[in-house]
């Protein structure tokens, strides 16, 4: 702010005019610069004089200090709208973490409510394909529900393998024949 704009607002001062953020400038500039505090100072001793005599009121002993309480009165009055803001951005706050929490715990309820009336109904899944089972116990199982197919299996692959065997034991054999029998 400078120093016309500081006197330019003197008299809504001392009138009790201005609002809030234009008080705060107002002092903040008053409290630094001393030709503007003093020319306020003078403006409100000449003001609150004049007054006083109209109100036929005794003057007052020292309009220094009724200058001093004045500004002091002002800046008090900054300090009580700052924190009545601050309190009213609190409450704001805490009405609203209250409503999130009131709303979280009602549809909480509500979730819980759903799945108690749902059914759970008991899983067919094979607990063989976790993870936590080794190799060797599923091999085992595996081995053991097919066992018989598995010894068929067998069987039938060595009553093949022994008819072969007889039909190459029963054929001479080549060079051509020994090269493909040692490639199998």
């Amino acid at each position: 702010m400078t120093c016309k704009e500081a006197q330019a607002l003197i008299m809504p001062y001392i009138n009790d005019q201005l609002d809030v953020d234009q008080l705060e400038e107002f002092l903040k500039h008053i409290e630094h610069c001393s030709d503007c505090k003093e020319e306020l100072e003078v403006y409100f001793t000449l003001l609150t004089g004049m007054k006083q005599l109209d109100e036929d009121k005794n003057l007052s002993g020292d309009l220094h200090i009724d200058f001093e309480k004045s500004l002091h009165k002002s800046e008090e009055r900054i300090r009580r709208v700052r924190l009545n803001y601050v309190r009213k951005r609190m409450i704001y706050i805490i009405v609203c973490c209250v409503f999130c929490i009131l709303v979280n715990v009602n549809s909480s309820s509500i979730i819980e409510t759903d799945i108690e009336e749902e059914k759970v109904e008991e899983s067919n899944f094979f607990l063989e394909y976790y993870y936590f089972l080794d190799k060797q116990t599923l091999l085992n199982k595996e081995i053991e529900h097919h066992y018989e197919d598995i010894m068929e299996y067998i069987i039938r692959c060595q009553t093949r393998e022994a008819i072969d065997f007889e039909e190459r034991i029963d054929k001479p054999m080549n060079d051509i024949d020994i090269k493909e029998e040692y490639n199998r």
